[in-house]
């Protein structure tokens, strides 16, 4: 005959607390990375315009390997890659940051870095477009 396991319980039932909920906007996460989206299109067109005309002078180590090996098809995966890998980045942030999951999530230092997170990244894409643009019409 096999004994029945005996199970002895020694901690404290766990109390379950409720934290408060933040409010869970649908569509404001996507703002960023939409613009990100649009201007790293544009930036792409615009560097292989540049790289077709032979202006392009690339200082980024990586990418003038992938010029030298991939010419346009080169430019085009890899600035698209990290186009897509900074949105995939930045839209799991925020949401870690709308679901509370993130550190001291709802204090307004991390608002605040959130929000001036986002600004800096919309200005410096809507920089990067004006300055394409500045540049083909000069």
């Amino acid at each position: 005959m096999v004994d029945a396991p005996t199970w002895t319980f020694t901690s404290a039932p766990a109390v379950i607390t409720e934290a408060v909920p933040a409010p869970r906007p649908s569509n404001w996460i996507w703002v960023c990375p939409a613009i990100m989206l649009i201007v790293g299109a544009i930036d792409t067109a615009c560097t292989l315009a540049a790289l077709k005309m032979g202006l392009l002078i690339e200082l980024n180590p990586v990418m003038a390997y992938m010029i030298e090996i991939g010419g346009a098809f080169g430019v085009g995966l890899y600035r698209s890659g990290m186009t897509l890998v900074g949105c995939g980045v930045l839209v799991w942030a925020l949401r870690m940051y709308r679901d509370g999951r993130m550190p001291d999530a709802h204090t307004p230092r991390v608002r605040r870095v959130v929000w001036t997170g986002q600004g800096v990244l919309i200005a410096a894409h809507l920089a990067l477009a004006g300055w394409w643009t500045a540049w083909f019409l000069v």
